[in-house]
């Protein structure tokens, strides 16, 4: 096996784990300690907490599968085989029904946007001294 077969299998398996620590996380409920959520009305945030899970989850299923496509790359030596986003969504629309599997993939991208726009709201950001 060459070095650089070995090189993108190495990064591969790095995306790989870091999707899967993304998805344990969100299933885990570890949330960011940076945040605070007082700017959001107190009977909201639950929801707020539960849409931003589901979304950094989906995410992280997403990268565990582009994780997954760069090691599937290393492994044949086929560069072709290393996907991007599209094909990731295509390939896991194929697994098992597509269209609800996309549809809770969209919807899961769209919590990830409802936990960014949270991010960029209610971040606490430490002043440098």
């Amino acid at each position: 096996m060459r070095l650089g077969a070995v090189a993108v299998g190495i990064a591969g398996a790095l995306v790989a784990a870091y999707g899967a620590s993304e998805v344990l996380d969100s299933i885990r409920g570890k949330g960011d300690a940076s945040l605070d959520l007082s700017p959001i009305p107190r009977d909201l945030r639950s929801a707020v907490r539960r849409i931003s899970r589901f979304g950094v989850g989906v995410r992280g299923g997403l990268i565990a599968t582009l994780g997954f496509f760069l090691v599937r790359a290393a492994f044949t030596k086929n560069p072709q085989e290393a996907a991007g986003s599209r094909e990731s969504l295509v390939w896991l629309g194929g697994v098992i029904d597509g269209r609800w599997l996309l549809a809770v993939l969209a919807a899961g991208v769209l919590a990830y946007a409802v936990d960014q726009a949270v991010h960029a709201r209610c971040r606490r950001i430490r002043p440098v001294l």
